[in-house]
């Protein structure tokens, strides 16, 4: 279960500098997350070239500090079989430590490896292929609506997540899933303006990141 707040959520908040300034406004945040097994901890960046590799708890406690009470959305990028039991035991620790009960997202494309997040009572989202549904055929949309529904029968999840193009693709093929979704700043795009407009009256999305 997720505590619903609402409001606007910030993508990317991976060092300390990208806190907003007005954080306390956000209903949540996101965070590109690698568990670095060696260390028994999560490390945010969004690419590898990134020297910088701020552990997650001196974001989760520089949070905290500033009164922060929203939800944060864990982009978990490299999750795997060999790295899920020991990050599910560090995501409990840092949920216990700095009272995060139901105000985790866990995100991840592979969705067999979330299983045991979902048993452990986290809110899980499986983060679709990529693929623009305006620019392909009825048979490929097809196909990528059968896969997307395989994964989710074999590997139940709370949500689906994927760009704001793939939205009402999502909303029309699964119904009654909670979804979230991201765009890029409005101001940029009359097209991502539209779309964001449309998508803040959508009963089934839970959280749409801005940059």
């Amino acid at each position: 279960k997720l505590l619903q707040k609402k409001g606007k959520w910030k993508k990317g908040v991976n060092a300390l500098a990208d806190i907003p300034d007005v954080v306390q406004e956000y209903a949540g945040v996101e965070l590109d997350a690698y568990f670095d097994t060696a260390k028994a901890e999560y490390l945010l960046f969004h690419d590898s070239t990134e020297s910088e590799r701020l552990p997650v708890e001196s974001m989760v406690g520089r949070l905290s500090e500033l009164g922060f009470n929203g939800s944060l959305w864990l982009d978990f990028k490299n999750l795997a079989a060999e790295n899920e039991q020991l990050a599910l035991r560090r995501l409990i620790e840092l949920v216990s430590r700095y009272h995060l009960d139901s105000r985790i997202v866990v995100e991840s494309g592979r969705p067999e490896f979330l299983q045991s997040f979902c048993r452990a009572g986290f809110f899980t989202s499986y983060y679709v292929p990529f693929f623009n549904p305006y620019l392909i055929g009825a048979e490929e949309r097809t196909a990528h609506a059968r896969l997307i529904a395989e994964q989710c029968r074999n590997y139940p999840v709370s949500a689906l997540s994927g760009y704001y193009f793939q939205f009402p693709f999502l909303e029309e093929n699964f119904p009654g899933m909670p979804l979230l979704t991201w765009v890029e700043n409005p101001r940029w795009s009359l097209v991502n303006y539209f779309f964001q407009r449309k998508l803040h009256g959508e009963p089934s999305l839970l959280a749409i990141l801005t940059y």
